[in-house]
């Protein structure tokens, strides 16, 4: 029986991979009132969030159409066209894309869209988590730009389904409904 269907943003979700341990509980993690900022880059989007005491903070909170599919078609571009982004992104998986003008441009852009997202801001947060393909392309450009702040998923691909997971095991456990005081953005 579903009782109850909602919904998480992907970014949200890996915030919760993080905050939550395998069993859906609350992991020891310092939260009060830190901002922790989760950049997911998927294969279509990337989502930027920032979290306060478990509460999505709105200004900081946006998506854009920028994921590890303009990558591809940065490279696709240096290739005349001649690939389905599909075929791309099996090459890609592979290891067979070594395409490092087009990664830079790509960056670049990323780059410029957190920095005009979050500004001078993003020097305030805490801590950084960044998940998704994107993330593992991106890592070294990431670590620039937000140090040591920056927090390694241990499977980033992985993060917003175990995230989502999780968040089950958490509300099942809870007979209610409530979600112990994570909310979703919506």
């Amino acid at each position: 029986v579903v009782s109850k269907v909602g919904c998480v943003s992907q970014a949200h979700a890996a915030y919760l991979d993080w905050l939550l341990n395998a069993d859906g509980q609350p992991a020891s993690r310092q939260i009060k009132g830190r901002e922790i900022a989760v950049i997911s880059i998927g294969f279509n989007t990337i989502e930027l969030l920032v979290l306060k005491d478990n509460q999505a903070v709105a200004k900081f909170t946006v998506g854009e159409k920028l994921g590890v599919r303009r990558f591809l078609e940065l490279v696709n571009e240096s290739r005349r066209g001649l690939f389905s982004l599909g075929e791309l992104d099996i090459k890609l998986r592979s290891g067979a894309i070594d395409e490092p003008a087009a990664l830079s441009k790509w960056s670049a852009q990323v780059r410029g869209h957190i920095e005009r997202q979050w500004g001078d801001a993003a020097q305030r947060f805490d801590s950084v988590i960044a998940v998704g393909g994107g993330a593992l392309l991106l890592h070294s450009e990431l670590t620039d730009l937000f140090g040591d702040r920056l927090i390694d998923s241990d499977e980033p691909v992985l993060s917003v389904a175990r995230g989502l997971y999780k968040f089950g095991l958490m509300n099942a456990g809870n007979r209610h409904g409530t979600q112990a005081g994570i909310c979703s953005h919506r």
